[in-house]
Formats: structure tokens, C-alpha cells, sequence
């Protein structure tokens, strides 16, 4: 995945996931509405989106920015914000784990599973850090810490993630509930135990 270092002072986000996501909004509201919202960035922002690619990294900072932009012009009212969040970033990972790793996740068990929480994490950010714990049969707590100043729009992405990695992995009727700490945010996960 991403193969160049990220800045080292602040968030950022893989250039794969960057690209997903923006594969993922113009399915979701359209190429059209997802171009006006580049054109409503700022210049060195919008360099920066566009510039976007696999092995590079872009400030979150204008991730959460481009993805208000996209609400915006899709007229996307306050109060559905974050479904619309949750939604385009769970397809959006679906799209990223669709391949080799679905076959990889489908025959981890829970515990292997939770035990990758981290990896998978580093894969797409640079900066916080992912502990979960299988709590009993389909059942786990994740927690993020070391990111305190995380956006809504990444603390609902990253539920939207676990999310779509358990569904990924074969786990049924999965839910995801979160809350913010101090430190960044707690999930609770639950599935049907198979």
C-alpha cells in the first residue's frame, strides 16, 4: 500500500484511500458533484487532492474538508452528514479489502482478526493507533488512541471501516457503536456469532 512516509506533524490519510473514497462519492452523488467540490478547494488543497495516489499520503485536514465540499454540493442536509460519512467510507474500504484480503479475512478467526485492528489502521492513517479485544462470541471493543484532536468525519470513517473489514471477513449483522475520548475514540463491535 502506501510506500512513501507520511508528513510527520500532521494527520494524514493513504493516497489508496484517498482514491477510493473519491471513487466511492461520485458512485454515491456523481462525478459531477464530486468535480465541483475539487473546484471548491483551495488551490494548494486542491493540488494536494489531485496529486493524490497510491504510496502517498494527504493531510487529513483536506480530506475532511473535500468530503464537507461533496456534501455541500450534493445538498446533503446537516443531519444525514454523518450516514452519508459512514456510507461512502464503508464502500469505500468494501473496495479496498474486495480482493485478496477478503479471502485472507474469511478464515481468520475473531481473535486473528482483532489481533490485525492496528495493521490495518497504519495501512490508512499515520497517525493513532488501534487496540481491540474479542470481549466473547461476537463481540469486540476497539479502541483508538493517541489521536485526540480526530475529526467526526474520521471518527465515523474509521467505524465505517471496522465495519465493512468485519463484514468483509464474514461476520454477519455487524454494528458498530462509538463514542470520543480523550485520547481519540472507543468501538464497540457486534456480529452474529457463527
Amino acid at each position: 500500500m502506501s510506500t512513501v512516509a507520511p508528513p510527520p506533524d500532521e494527520p494524514s490519510l493513504a493516497g489508496d484511500s484517498v482514491l477510493s473514497s473519491r471513487q466511492s462519492l461520485e458512485e454515491i452523488v456523481g462525478a459531477d458533484v464530486v468535480n465541483r467540490a475539487i473546484e471548491l478547494l483551495s488551490d494548494a488543497d486542491r493540488e494536494a487532492y489531485l496529486g493524490a495516489k497510491a504510496g502517498s499520503w494527504l493531510p487529513v485536514r483536506i480530506a475532511d474538508e473535500f468530503q464537507r465540499a461533496v456534501a455541500r454540493e450534493a445538498r446533503i442536509a446537516v443531519d444525514a452528514f454523518p450516514e452519508f460519512v459512514r456510507a461512502f467510507c464503508h464502500r469505500s474500504v468494501e473496495r479496498m479489502v474486495g480482493t485478496v484480503w477478503r479471502l485472507v479475512l474469511h478464515v481468520l478467526t475473531d481473535h486473528q482478526l482483532v489481533d490485525r485492528a492496528n495493521e490495518l489502521h497504519r495501512r490508512t492513517y499515520n497517525v493513532g493507533r488501534l487496540t481491540a479485544r474479542v470481549d466473547g462470541p461476537g463481540v469486540a471493543t476497539i479502541s483508538l488512541s493517541e489521536w485526540p484532536s480526530i475529526s467526526d468525519e474520521q471518527m465515523i470513517g474509521t467505524a465505517a471501516g471496522i465495519e465493512a473489514v468485519l463484514g468483509a471477513a464474514g461476520r454477519k449483522n455487524v454494528s458498530i457503536r462509538w463514542k470520543r475520548t480523550a485520547d481519540g475514540a472507543d468501538y464497540a463491535a457486534t456480529w452474529t456469532p457463527t
